[in-house]
């Protein structure tokens, strides 16, 4: 039987803070569908540290001219 890890997490101040946003930001990519993917639990939304990872690598850029990646 596979043991469950807790689920490292950001709410949406957290990660606003950690990119230097405002949480409003976030809520408006979630409306939009950009962003990193969030799950909403009980009426929560958090952003699994793995995604918030995956979505900062993803935006990884060499130069002006490459297009954003899809979010």
């Amino acid at each position: 039987m596979q043991t469950l890890k807790p689920l490292q997490a950001f709410d949406t101040k957290a990660l606003a803070e950690r990119w230097g946003y405002k949480p409003s930001t976030l809520e408006n990519w979630r409306n939009l569908g950009k962003g990193p993917v969030y799950r909403k639990i009980g009426g929560r939304v958090l952003y699994a540290a793995e995604d918030v990872l995956k979505f900062e690598e993803e935006s990884r850029r060499t130069s002006t001219s490459q297009n954003e990646a899809a979010a």
